[in-house]
């Protein structure tokens, strides 16, 4: 985790994605909102409301990474005992 000075944060934007998931296929992105850090007070709790954009183009890839424990063998050979 990188912690960022301040001065540094008012630089960045967050964009926030938005998946349609699907249970038996990959997930879409249907949507972002991008939200400039610099236009918002990180001092105080605030409330807004924005419109999610769609995504800008195809090109744009997000990469998830996740980490997963290790499937313990009982659960695997019930998975794959048809």
């Amino acid at each position: 985790m990188k912690i960022l000075p301040f001065a540094e944060v008012a630089g960045k934007i967050l964009v926030l994605v938005v998946y349609d998931f699907d249970r038996f296929s990959k997930h879409d992105q249907i949507g972002l909102v991008k939200v400039p850090l610099s236009s918002i007070d990180l001092c105080n709790t605030i409330e807004e409301w924005r419109d999610i954009e769609s995504p800008e183009s195809d090109a744009e890839k997000t990469i998830v990474i996740t980490e997963r424990s290790r499937a313990r063998k009982h659960s695997f050979r019930k998975l794959t005992k048809i």
